[in-house]
């Protein structure tokens, strides 16, 4: 499947419905949210491409969008949707406790195993795991980042706006690779083509030649 490159789609998987609606006023929110979301925006990256008053362009700023889920189970059947779709998801953050089902753990692994992809921000209690545990149960990915709770709102907003980014050059990159393998394909398919031309006009030569000659 070739991923799109530009994917703003957010999986948030909490049991606490409260938290969905702070992730939305963190990464969905209008005016002051929205104005902040863009500062750290213009802060991470830079302002070549801002306007004159200091704000980027609105085809520049980064509108995501969020769905919600409150099991883990509920959030693989989501993310099984969205790859069947092809509209995959380009971020999940992951909440360490959700009972009674599946743990933020379990739950990252089950959604690894139906998108590799996914780049998750797994958000836990200092007494729920350590950082040696997680890595040791999930590996160390460059898909992972792990947030301890409490975090605050610029927390959320940054890690958002890195993996956004990460995602739309490791795509880039991919595009990349993928046209410059069909322009070497093409060119091998030209080269083999000249060759046949060459051999059968030095065929027909040899076939035809006067015998004296």
């Amino acid at each position: 499947m070739i991923l799109p490159i530009a994917n703003n789609r957010i999986l948030v998987v909490d049991d606490n419905l409260a938290i969905h609606y702070d992730f939305r006023s963190v990464l969905e929110g209008e005016n002051s949210d929205r104005g902040q979301l863009d500062e750290d925006e213009l802060f991470l990256f830079g302002n070549d491409s801002a306007a004159s008053d200091g704000t980027l362009p609105r085809s520049h700023q980064t509108r995501f969008e969020i769905d919600t889920a409150s099991q883990g189970q509920e959030a693989v059947l989501m993310l099984l949707e969205a790859v069947h779709a092809e509209k995959p998801y380009m971020l999940a953050f992951v909440d360490g406790r959700m009972p009674p089902g599946w743990n933020g753990l379990e739950t990252i692994e089950h959604m690894w195993a139906v998108d590799p992809r996914l780049q998750v921000v797994f958000c836990t209690a200092y007494s729920d795991h350590s950082s040696e545990q997680i890595v040791d149960r999930l590996g160390e990915s460059d898909r992972l980042i792990i947030i301890k709770k409490p975090f605050d709102p610029d927390e959320i907003r940054l890690a958002a706006l890195m993996l956004n980014k990460k995602w739309h050059m490791e795509r880039q990159a991919e595009l990349r690779e993928s046209e410059l393998e069909q322009m070497v394909t093409a060119r091998t398919r030209d080269i083999v083509e000249t060759r046949d031309v060459a051999m059968y006009a030095l065929a027909r030569l040899a076939e035809e030649r006067d015998n004296e000659t």
